[in-house]
């Protein structure tokens, strides 16, 4: 049987760092027990004044920290307060009554203030509460109101001292005002300082006695004169003796807001010395003495082999990984407890990391050597990654930014031509276009989709680039070239060969009119004869006009005629399709090239035919109409229709519904006809719109864009329903 190399070998009871303190702590508990005479023995001769002074020290620290706790309370408030959106709206449009009924009911009581301020955004004040006397001045806020000032601290005025803090009120970033919360330094606020009634506390401020807690007079009758020459210098706790009541007082100085020593903060307790000593006895009783720090030190030898050794193994391996780089490192994970675990875990997390390294780096290897631009934007749209192709087809040597450094975005580089696709996925497909600083112009067809986190948070976009510039330069070439043909094949040619015999027909059907003058048959030669070469000098206008490139007014109603009457030269059309034909008469001209619109409508009506072949109704509709702003030409049949899932196909290039090789003499396509027919007409800013139903027919649908002053109305009536 084949042993499991994920399962843990069984061993013995194993204990756990856990265990291991608590066997620790129990058997360091009982050191006090075995000390406690020796060191009552020890402490009898120590000086009680040396541990009256370190209680006021402390003291005298836990009061400060008291104080500043209830600077911080008050600055909490100030901040509470302020986030409330209907302060905010009050400091936008002021309003009374809201104050006393939303303010003046909670905030005080909340926070014990004496009195609160509001400030508008220029620092003028809206509304102000006290509840002092009437003969106590409010301090200045002015401190508080600069945006580089202190958010909280004391503030004075000739008679009084005051904690205040204060609290922007902003809302959407903009700063709408302030809230300035305080409370005047009092008898009241020392009591709540206080904690133990043995303790007495005391503000000095300038020559007098502030407030005290004190009710034995002590502090009452202490002259500030004696310690604050000494006291201001000194900048650290302070201990003066005061003979009266034999007291030994820690003060400390206090600074207003701005940085200035003009208060004195004051501790003392009202116990004797031997409470001091007995205090001291017990708390020596609770610490640890040398033979308590010997054990400590055997203790943490034998922890060592437990504990740090191990984890010294797994800093060791760390460091090794970090300094070289080899994830193959491992820990040595022997045991059950906690740091085995956690080793563990270490080289299970090594082992993942290496096969994701792996992976990174075959797919930055396969992003190197790919021939399309692959570009990586975080969710903010700024560029952090791109591959050599890339920059080569930007033109642009690419460094992430860093601090301070203007990001390298897309947004205003590339210029978005249309999107062609976009999946369930998200992934979208468009065609863009850019100009490298070689002022070399690229196209490409970019390719965009979100990158996703396990939990679905986009983390950034990645983008392909193919570069089609060349694609899109053939493509031109292509439709030169099939236009070309085109007028070579069914024009050149057959002007050529039909202008020789019907020079003949017509030169013997005037001498058979001349020497037979009442005979029918010579006059109707010579009139069908006349018939064909109006028609083949039609078609040689209009072969010379679709191969110039020059711009002029055009009538699309004539337009559509001639392509429709060059198109009856196809038997089935001209015999077996029923033509409806529906032309705007007032249809103005339009400016544009007379070959592009002739070649791309031609395209249209010989798809919309071809699809008739298989259809039991064989119906084309041509309609045109016009607004102010554009002319919509409509070309539709009645043929086999477009499946739904061909409609995004439909414009590539060399994609075609008709079927291939076909030997009975039915149409059979290339798929160049609808992407020609759009791109040559594309400069002109025209939209087609397709409508299809399988068996029911299609119905294409141009809309070409009218700019004022490129155009002439036709008059009315000049062009109506055409019947062919």
């Amino acid at each position: 049987m084949m042993k499991d190399p994920t399962r843990e070998p069984h061993r013995g009871w194993a204990p756990s760092v856990r265990s291991k303190l608590l066997i620790f702590l129990c058997a360091v508990s009982l050191l006090p027990l075995l000390l406690s005479s020796r060191m009552l023995v020890a402490l009898g001769g120590r000086s009680a004044r040396t541990f009256r002074e370190m209680e006021v020290r402390e003291g005298l620290q836990l009061a400060q920290g008291m104080l500043e706790a209830s600077r911080e309370r008050l600055l909490e408030g100030a901040r509470a307060v302020a986030v409330w959106d209907d302060l905010a709206a009050y400091l936008r449009h002021p309003q009374p009554e809201w104050p006393q009924t939303s303010l003046e009911g909670w905030a005080p009581q909340s926070y014990k203030l004496d009195y609160l301020s509001l400030y508008d955004s220029q620092g003028q004040p809206v509304y102000c509460w006290s509840a002092l006397p009437a003969d106590v001045a409010l301090p200045a806020d002015s401190a508080f109101l600069d945006p580089d000032g202190p958010l909280s601290g004391l503030v004075s005025t000739p008679e009084h001292l005051f904690m205040a803090a204060a609290a922007e009120v902003r809302l959407d970033g903009t700063l709408l005002g302030r809230v300035v919360f305080g409370r005047q330094v009092n008898h009241r606020l020392l009591r709540e300082l206080r904690g133990s009634r043995e303790h007495d506390l005391a503000i000095y401020y300038g020559d007098r006695l502030l407030a005290t807690t004190d009710t034995t007079h002590t502090l009452l009758e202490l002259d500030p004169a004696e310690f604050f020459p000494n006291l201001v210098p000194h900048r650290e706790t302070y201990l003066y003796y005061a003979r009266k009541g034999d007291r030994l007082i820690g003060l400390q100085t206090l600074q207003n807001v701005q940085g200035l020593e003009v208060a004195a903060l004051g501790w003392t307790t009202s116990r004797t010395p031997a409470g001091f000593l007995q205090e001291a006895i017990d708390r020596m009783l609770l610490s640890f003495g040398l033979p308590l720090i010997v054990l400590v030190l055997l203790a943490a030898g034998i922890l060592g082999r437990w504990i740090e050794r191990p984890i010294r193994r797994l800093s060791r391996t760390m460091e090794e990984v970090r300094r070289t780089g080899d994830l193959t490192c491992r820990v040595p994970d022997a045991g059950r407890d906690e740091i085995a675990s956690m080793s563990r875990s270490f080289n299970q997390m090594l082992e993942q990391i290496a096969h994701q390294r792996d992976e990174l780096l075959t797919f930055r290897t396969m992003i190197l050597a790919m021939k399309e631009g692959v570009l990586i934007e975080d969710p903010g749209q700024q560029v952090i990654y791109m591959n050599p192709r890339m920059e080569e087809l930007l033109g642009i040597c690419f460094e992430p930014s860093g601090e301070g450094e203007e990001p390298f975005r897309l947004e205003g580089r590339i210029t978005s031509k249309r999107v062609i696709t976009e999946d369930e996925r998200g992934f979208s497909t468009e065609e863009v276009e850019w100009t490298r600083p070689d002022s070399e112009r690229v196209q490409a067809l970019k390719t965009s989709g979100k990158l996703e986190d396990p939990s679905g948070k986009v983390t950034g976009i990645l983008s392909t680039f193919v570069d089609v510039t060349e694609r899109n330069e053939l493509e031109l070439e292509l439709i030169q070239a099939s236009r070309m043909a085109f007028l070579g094949v069914y024009s050149q040619g057959i002007i050529h060969n039909l202008n020789g015999p019907l020079n003949t027909i017509m030169g013997f059907a005037s001498l058979l009119c001349k020497t037979q003058p009442d005979a029918e048959i010579p006059q109707r030669i010579r009139l069908d004869a006349q018939r064909m070469a109006d028609l083949i000098s039609s078609l040689g206008r209009r072969w010379r006009r679709t191969g110039e490139s020059r711009l002029e007014l055009l009538n699309l109603n004539e337009i559509i005629r001639e392509e429709l009457r060059f198109l009856e030269a196809d038997l089935f059309f001209k015999h077996n399709v029923e033509k409806v034909i529906d032309l705007d008469p007032a249809l103005p001209y339009l400016q544009g090239i007379y070959g592009d619109f002739s070649h791309s409508l031609l395209n249209l009506l010989i798809n919309a035919i071809e699809a008739l072949a298989d259809s039991a109704v064989h119906r084309l509709t041509v309609r045109t109409r016009h607004t102010f702003q554009e002319i919509v030409v409509q070309i539709e049949d009645s043929g086999v229709g477009i499946r739904q899932e061909d409609m995004d196909q439909i414009f590539l290039p060399f994609f075609s519904t008709k079927r291939r090789d076909r030997k009975d003499g039915l149409p059979s396509g290339a798929g160049l006809g609808l992407p020609i027919a759009r791109k040559i007409l594309e400069p002109y800013g025209v939209l087609f719109s397709v409508r299809s139903e399988v068996r029911q027919g299609t119905c294409f649908t141009l809309h070409i864009p009218l700019k004022p002053g490129q155009y002439e109305s036709v008059r009315h009536g000049e062009f109506g329903e055409v019947e062919l």
